[in-house]
């Protein structure tokens, strides 16, 4: 139902996928409807983790505005792939039904496969899915920023 095009990550912090979409990106899309920036999970992570700060302030402003100031002020993690807008405590929630012994469960793996090297593609990898991915092969977690490809633009000198 929430596939493509409408905003629940300001209510929800879970997604429940019925069935496997056609590919990766459908994956992805779905993932996106509750996996997002000042999303619900984050927000709640935050207020769980700033909350004596946030409301010592409460006089000053709005313990909301407070926490976004909090959350733009923490560091990045060693990979650099970390951001503030999904901590660790506030991941979103992705329940998918046990498809155990059946070609979905292997369809299912294959596709969370597919959908690590697209994010990787995009700059834009999940940092625990890729941290894995380098320990499967042989890398050291102080080579993740050599193996990210640069998207940015190229400067002329």
């Amino acid at each position: 139902m929430g596939q493509e095009g409408l905003d629940f990550h300001q209510w929800c912090r879970r997604i429940v996928h019925w069935d496997l979409p056609g590919d990766p990106v459908d994956f992805e899309q779905r993932e996106g409807r509750i996996a997002r920036y000042a999303s619900l999970a984050v927000r709640q992570s935050l207020a769980r983790s700033h909350h004596d700060e946030a409301l010592a302030t409460a006089g000053t402003g709005s313990p909301s505005s407070k926490l976004l100031s909090i959350a733009r002020n923490q560091p990045s993690g060693s990979t650099g792939l970390e951001r503030w807008w999904l901590p660790e405590e506030g991941r979103p929630v992705s329940v998918s039904f046990d498809w155990r012994f059946s070609l979905r469960s292997a369809r299912k793996e294959q596709m969370l496969r597919e959908l690590l090297y697209y994010r990787l593609a995009l700059g834009q990898p999940d940092p625990g899915a890729f941290m894995a991915m380098l320990t499967r092969v042989g890398a050291e977690p102080e080579d993740a920023r050599g193996l990210a490809i640069d998207l940015a633009a190229i400067s002329r000198p």
